[in-house]
């Protein structure tokens, strides 16, 4: 988002009233007998065009700006001698005359948000103060110096379209859409994220510890780009912990404590900035906390403070990351020359430097608040090995300023035969922004500078590997070696040759007659067995316990992190290193329960085929002959057959083709020997109604069938039986089994089917039980759909009840079945034979020929009585349209009588009405005058009159 023209003045306006409020609160020193030298925070060079730089010049204190960071002085005279040498070429922005103004911010986003709001300002502070104040046109800012303050600053540079191009913001947040007018000469956190993650792979350390400032745009992001690095690289970060400039020391010592508690970790990953490593190194040095092997970033590893002796038994040893980076001609000479004097004490931190250095004062600051007693000439010389004098990676911020250089001398046109021209007004911001993108130069680091549409770096990313070394050996001073570089398209790290490590002598020789040149170990925990996996231990999921792995699980590798579950139908082996398959389990024919059902099948089978055979040979008996309506004893039979030839189905091996046909037909038997008790008990019911034809059979059957064969379709079709594997894997077996392809098992619905039948059969044999017809078979037809109902109610329960897939389902419906034909066997057939031996007229032969005549002569009757019928017809057909004409008559003779009574009701209900009206109006004139009166009376009081009044 950035603001309109019209809107933009009075806003800036704005801007330039609160600055001045919150540098008004500012205190001014008294005026004193000595001509001490103002108080800045800029250092500015009048020109026709203006840089602005932001830079990390002092070290903050307690929320204050403080000590100067000679690297942020030195980055800051980067800049300075980058603009000069613009201002003496004639390549480029020839007769033009940069400008900058340079600002402290402390590495504080606060401080840098209100520099930059100077910049802002002071573009356009004629038209906020109306005076003669210069005007100064900034075309663009270097800097800041850390990320989480280029965050900050980058929204604001953004509203107002000013382009920002800084030297050392690396963070990848910086690269999104909503901070389109930043830009950077610097790689982004992930390429450094990845370079960590590879040293630590090279060096195999299989477990480090992690650090990172608690800011959001530079240290926990780029500490979760080296955590997901590393992860791909094997190596475990077992610790992590967030730091500030504002850590107490008893947080600081509570991190060391976390550490020794993890004693084999000797690698500490350190994605921060200067200021808070510094304060937890001084921590780690009072507590002689030494051995470990720092591994950092570039934005603390630069620090010069790391080679002060008292540190140095901390950090010796480190690895760290430097932007590849070459030496600018004459920038050392420059900073050299650079001294007070030579500033025309116009420069207010090199006048703090000089103090700090000097112990003299130049301003009321270093007089009153630093408390020195002499006064500095201005002209003093630095030791030639100051740490000022040492600059290394500033070609980043040539680089910067180059890219701006040339940018503008693109808007200006100074390229053509006319030279540069003279621009109107500001320039424009995003103009200034295209052409620093489109830039194309091989920068003083010695890499091409050529941006994306994100304004990051297309070139690959360059960094110097360096080791906190002895200066000589046996010596007790330290220096940075380059023992390594990293460069992601030579895949990585390359050669590492030379390196110090933390637990050697500086007696480096001697180190290596000694053997002690192999980098330090460092991990958790012991290596863990196939068969046992890794569990988290105390601090870390780094650390861990060997824990055999639970039963069913294993794990085939050494520090499997998990084991792996085996398949439902696998068990592990004793030691967990590999699965075993279960055993499967059919239903056996020839195992003992199953034996036991086929042979009781056999016997059912064998006891029917007796009956059968006594039945057809006394077929012509009077109990035979007139058993089960005449027509369903032999029928019964058969399916009473079927039932004990179905029960052995179950028996089956189940399959996909068994299962189905199985389920489908195993149940018919049932149902077509309820259906024919049904039709001998509503035979022998209608008996003495009407004859029941055999049509009238044969559709009730059909009927009873159809139903059966609709519900086992609608099965298939809805959960189609199908083989299920029920694991016992305590057993070791898989039950082979057939069921249902849903948890509802809708074989149930057949039971049920079933049920219904039997109560139907009871509701019909109930009316025959007391019946005498062919000795008493009414009631054995009940008591056979009694003893039915009951043993397929406990059949349906105990099916229901019993776990499915365990063998144990089919073999209660086989036993239903068994029991369902010994049953009826037992309350049809068996007492038959018993009458057969014991009643005498049982055994009466009937007389089959006869029993035909007199059914041709009873249909030779029935014909004549037809004949008389069909010729009394008309003579009755008459007499019936004659009652018919009188019933007419009649009705509409009635119909008259009706209008007439009606019309009278009529007359009377509007007489009754007009009654009441009247009533009604006497009562209301009643109820008026009555109030009248009731007003009247309390209006003529005298107690009324005398309120009045």
């Amino acid at each position: 988002m950035t603001i309109s023209a019209m809107t933009r003045t009075p806003f800036l306006c704005l801007i330039f009233v609160l600055n001045l409020e919150l540098r008004s609160t500012q205190i001014i020193p008294d005026d004193s007998e000595e001509d001490l030298i103002p108080p800045s925070d800029s250092y500015s060079l009048i020109g026709r065009y203006y840089f602005g730089g932001l830079f990390n010049i002092h070290y903050s204190r307690g929320g204050q700006c403080r000590m100067i960071n000679t690297r942020g002085l030195q980055r800051m005279y980067a800049m300075v001698y980058a603009i000069q040498r613009i201002n003496e070429r004639q390549d480029i922005l020839p007769n033009i005359t940069i400008g900058f103004d340079l600002h402290g911010t402390c590495a504080d986003p606060n401080i840098a948000v209100a520099a930059s709001l100077d910049f802002i300002t002071s573009s356009s502070v004629n038209e906020c103060k109306g005076g003669d104040d210069i005007l100064r046109d900034f075309v663009g800012v270097v800097g800041p110096t850390t990320s989480n303050s280029a965050v900050s600053v980058a929204s604001l540079f953004g509203l107002f379209k000013i382009p920002e191009i800084s030297y050392s913001a690396t963070s990848s947040i910086l690269s999104e859409i909503r901070y389109a007018y930043f830009t950077r000469t610097v790689p982004t956190d992930s390429n450094q994220a990845t370079a960590l993650a590879d040293i630590a792979a090279y060096f195999d350390w299989s477990v480090v510890a992690a650090i990172s400032t608690d800011d959001l745009a530079y240290g926990i992001d780029g500490r979760d780009l080296f955590v997901e690095e590393a992860a791909k690289r094997n190596v475990c970060v077992a610790y992590t912990q967030q730091i500030n400039a504002k850590s107490s020391e008893e947080y600081l010592k509570s991190i060391l404590e976390d550490l020794r508690e993890l004693p084999n970790i000797k690698v500490i990953v350190a994605f921060a900035t200067e200021e808070p490593m510094l304060k937890l190194f001084n921590v780690f040095a009072s507590h002689n906390a030494s051995g470990y092997t720092w591994l950092g970033t570039d934005a603390w590893t630069l620090s010069v403070a790391l080679k002060n002796t008292s540190l140095t038994s901390v950090t010796k040893g480190m690895l760290g990351l430097r932007l590849h980076s070459q030496d600018v001609d004459g920038f050392e000479e420059f900073l050299r020359s650079r001294t007070p004097v030579s500033t025309q004490f116009k420069d207010p931190f090199i006048i703090n430097y000089w103090e700090d250095v000097f112990e003299c004062y130049l301003t009321d600051q270093g007089k009153n608040e630093k408390g020195y007693d002499n006064r500095c000439r201005g002209n003093e010389t630095l030791p030639t090995d100051d740490h000022f004098y040492d600059a290394p990676t500033m070609s980043t911020v040539f680089d910067s300023v180059e890219v701006i250089a040339k940018a503008l001398h693109e808007v200006l046109g100074c390229g053509s035969a006319d030279g540069c021209r003279e621009y109107v007004g500001e320039v424009p911001g995003d103009m200034m922004l295209q052409c620093m993108k489109n830039v194309n130069f091989t920068g003083y680091s010695d890499y091409r500078i050529d941006f994306n549409s994100n304004g990051d770096l297309l070139s690959e990313a360059w960094y110097d590997v360096v080791n906190l070394q002895p200066a000589s050996n046996c010596s007790q001073d330290f220096d940075f070696k380059t023992i390594g570089h990293w460069r992601r398209s030579q895949g990585g790290l390359g050669n590492v040759d030379n390196v110090f490590w933390s637990y050697q002598d500086s007696c480096r020789k001697q180190s290596r007659l000694q053997g002690y040149m192999q980098p330090p170990a460092s991990f958790c925990s012991r290596s863990c067995k196939p068969g046992e996996r890794r569990t988290s231990q105390g601090l870390s999921l780094c650390c861990w316990d060997c824990v055999v792995c639970p039963k069913d699980h294993y794990s085939d590798t050494f520090d499997a992190l998990s084991c792996t579950n085996c398949s439902e139908e696998q068990i592990s082996n004793e030691n967990r290193t590999e699965c075993l398959d279960l055993e499967e389990l059919y239903l056996n024919p020839l195992d003992g329960l199953s034996l036991a059902i086929l042979c009781i099948a056999c016997f059912g089978v064998f006891t029917t085929l007796v009956v059968f055979i006594i039945f057809t040979i006394r077929r012509n008996v009077t109990i035979v002959y007139y058993a089960c309506a005449e027509t369903h004893a032999f029928s019964i039979l058969i399916c009473v057959k079927l039932c004990f030839c179905f029960s052995a189905l179950s028996l089956i091996p189940a399959d996909y083709l068994s299962c189905r046909i199985v389920n489908g037909i195993q149940m018919l038997p049932i149902t077509l020997l309820q259906c024919f008790l049904i039709l001998t008990a509503y035979i022998n019911y209608k008996k003495k109604l009407l004859q029941v034809t055999a049509r009238k059979q044969y559709l009730i059957l059909l009927m009873i069938i159809s139903l059966h064969t609709i519900l086992v379709v609608a099965w298939y079709f809805t959960s189609s039986p199908e083989v299920s594997r029920t694991i016992d894997k305590g057993a070791k077996i898989i039950f082979i089994d057939c069921g249902s392809a849903t948890k509802f098992d809708t074989k149930t619905i057949l039971f049920l089917y079933n049920i219904a039948l039997d109560c139907t059969g009871i509701a019909i044999g109930s009316r025959i039980k007391d019946v005498v017809d062919n000795f008493y078979e009414g009631k054995f037809v009940f008591f056979s759909f009694v003893i039915h109902v009951m043993l397929w109610v406990t059949t349906f329960a105990t099916y229901l009840a019993i776990t499915p897939g365990r063998h144990y389902q089919p073999i209660i419906v086989s036993v239903g079945m068994l029991l369902t034909g010994f049953a009826l066997l037992g309350c049809i057939y068996v007492p038959k034979l018993y009458i057969m031996q014991t009643k005498a007229d049982a055994n009466e032969v009937v007389d089959v020929r006869k029993k035909k005549y007199v059914a041709r002569d009873g249909n030779e009757e029935n014909k004549h009585n037809s004949l008389q019928i069909i010729h009394s017809v008309p003579a009755a057909k008459g007499i019936l349209l004659d009652n018919y004409r009188k019933a007419i008559e009649a009705v509409k003779g009635e119909k008259h009588q009706a209008v007439r009574v009606a019309t009278i009701y009529n007359e009377r209900i509007e007489d009754l009405q007009l009654r009441y009206r009247k009533v009604i109006g006497e009562k209301k004139d009643i109820l008026r005058r009555m109030r009248h009166q009731r007003v009247m009376s309390v209006v003529g009081s005298p107690l009324v009159e005398a309120i009045y009044c």
